[in-house]
């Protein structure tokens, strides 16, 4: 006779809860971010799976999908702790995908993730990664001096792992690079440029020395290095060339911009490229440009360091042979670039070859007006004839982001942030300069080592102080006029008297402007061009005002 066997009614997992819970085989609340059922007991919540979550519907809000945890989907033959896979996770569902938008990265792709599955220093150096972007995250929450804290002790623990490797190892030499190329990433996101310089130094080197030794089948990976490396130098502007070798002490990207400019290209980047078999793709082509680009950021750079009086005088004379030669350059690079365009069919392009190749267009767009203006910098006067270029460039960043709204929140490729503030910080135009400004507001995140809240900050400052100068200006024409004895018969009482009175109305006008031209940019529903006029119409309300006040001011003195 069988035994029937008392079976308990199997209840549905669930598939959604956070990894807390479902490793306790408890329902779990579902809260976003942390659950309830973890934080009133007590225990470490290590967040959701996203790949277990149902697709986000229109309800969702962006916020709370920032909140999610990202997946864990890599184990590694090592203890982790629970920040250590939430930082990994983070770098798996937000860093690689924010830093792939523009270009396709080998390195972010396979080869991190390879190495991160069996190399220690590697996984450490990734998580620390994590914790830097989780730091600089708008809208993430959490504490930001822990993230802070997490990515300097692992960084540690990566340094620890690799002095305690085998330098025979035949994967020492791959283990490095992709260290140093992480930390050079972190050293530039935290603008830590001094060991960001140290760590591009080193990774150089090390290609110098595999170069030697390596055969013909090895160069194209020694070569992929070579470009990863090369374009973190383009954004921190420190070329080996412009530093001192054996020179220890010297970690900072001041004392290597304070150099000559050197009017070569670098002839490490010259024998490699000129070896160079690769298709015209637009991988290629940013690879066929990235010299171009470097020696601009330095020439940039170096005009911006010198002052009005330097640029007209004899110190000036290695800057304009460098623009020279930077002319020519160019020129090649626009031919090349109409030859790209030609060969390429832009219908069979994907989405993220066409946001590369128009980044390229714009930046190509910003080199030419860049070699006008650089030796300019420092006089207004000289910069004004080139308002219509500059509206021009700033009309092309903003159809670009609006064709792609994509917006990731850390890019170590080359975006359109510093375009956008070469704009604003050139242009004479005050109206061009606060859409520039908008421009920063409306996307806060970070290229490499440009933050947009940062250069922001930059491109208000330069806003304040042109309008305080305008209402001075006014103010001083004003009071001038409201005199009733010369001012040379003024007491000196009475002009300090009269200058503290003119301060105080420039700091209250200039603060009224400033107020009711971010009042119409908060007006979402206008579009830029209206937006553009309104400040306008506040611009010339201002002069006028300023201008009727003289006028009657003139009237009463003459009568």
């Amino acid at each position: 006779m069988n035994r029937g066997r008392t079976r308990r009614a199997r209840l549905k997992r669930s598939k959604t809860g956070c990894r807390t819970c479902r490793a306790r085989h408890v329902k779990c609340d579902e809260t976003p971010g942390k659950c309830q059922n973890c934080t009133s007991t007590g225990r470490q919540c290590d967040g959701y799976d996203t790949h277990r979550l149902p697709l986000p519907n229109k309800q969702t809000r962006h916020s709370e999908r920032l909140a999610l945890s990202p997946p864990v989907a890599v184990t590694v033959p090592w203890a982790s702790t629970s920040d250590e896979r939430r930082c990994f996770g983070f770098v798996q569902a937000r860093t690689i995908p924010d830093v792939l938008s523009y270009f396709d990265s080998l390195i972010w792709e396979q080869f991190a993730l390879q190495m991160v599955r069996r190399e220690p220093a590697v996984w450490h150096a990734v998580v620390a990664l994590g914790a830097v972007h989780q730091h600089i995250e708008p809208r993430l929450m959490g504490g930001s001096t822990v993230w802070e804290c997490i990515a300097v002790a692992q960084s540690t623990r990566s340094f620890a792992c690799l002095r305690r490797r085998n330098p025979q190892d035949p994967q020492m030499r791959e283990v490095t690079l992709l260290c140093c190329l992480l930390f050079t990433i972190m050293d530039v996101v935290r603008q830590e440029f001094g060991t960001a310089v140290q760590h591009i130094r080193a990774g150089l080197r090390i290609l110098d020395e595999a170069q030697l030794s390596t055969s013909r089948d090895g160069q194209p990976l020694l070569r992929f290095w070579l470009h990863s490396f090369r374009h973190l130098d383009t954004q921190i502007s420190s070329d080996r060339l412009l530093m001192v070798e054996g020179s220890g002490s010297r970690s900072s990207t001041e004392d290597a911009g304070n150099a000559a400019v050197q009017p070569a290209v670098d002839p490490t980047w010259l024998s490699w490229t000129s070896h160079s078999q690769e298709p015209y793709t637009v991988a290629s082509a940013r690879h066929m440009l990235e010299p171009l680009y470097n020696r601009f950021f330095k020439f940039i750079r170096q005009c911006w360091r010198m002052s009005p009086a330097e640029l007209q005088s004899a110190a000036a004379a290695p800057v304009l042979a460098e623009q020279a030669s930077l002319t020519t350059q160019y020129h090649r690079a626009r031919q090349f670039w109409r030859i790209f365009r030609t060969e390429q069919d832009a219908s069979k392009l994907s989405p993220k070859d066409e946001r590369g190749a128009e980044v390229l267009e714009i930046w190509l767009t910003t080199v030419g007006l860049g070699l006008q203006t650089g030796p300019l910098h420092g006089d207004p006067t000289a910069l004004q004839r080139f308002t219509p270029q500059y509206r021009d460039l700033l009309n092309r960043n903003q159809r670009f982001l609006a064709r792609f709204p994509q917006r990731p929140t850390l890019l170590v490729d080359m975006g359109v942030l510093p375009t956008i503030f070469f704009v604003g910080d050139g242009c004479q135009d005050l109206s061009v300069r606060w859409e520039a400004l908008q421009a920063h507001y409306a996307w806060p995140h970070q290229e490499g080592p440009f933050s947009a809240p940062l250069m922001a900050a930059r491109l208000e400052h330069l806003i304040r102080t042109q309008l305080r100068v305008r209402v001075r200006a006014d103010l001083v024409a004003s009071l001038r006029l409201t005199s009733h004895q010369p001012a040379q018969l003024m007491t000196e009482s009475e002009v300090e008297s009269c200058l503290e009175e003119v301060e105080e109305l420039v700091e209250t006008e200039t603060d009224r402007i400033l107020e009711q031209m971010r009042s119409v940019s908060s007006c979402a529903n206008e579009e830029d061009r209206e937006r553009s006029a309104h400040m306008l119409s506040a611009l010339d309300r201002m002069h006028d005002h300023w201008g009727s006040v003289a006028r009657m001011k003139r009237i009463e003195g003459s009568s």
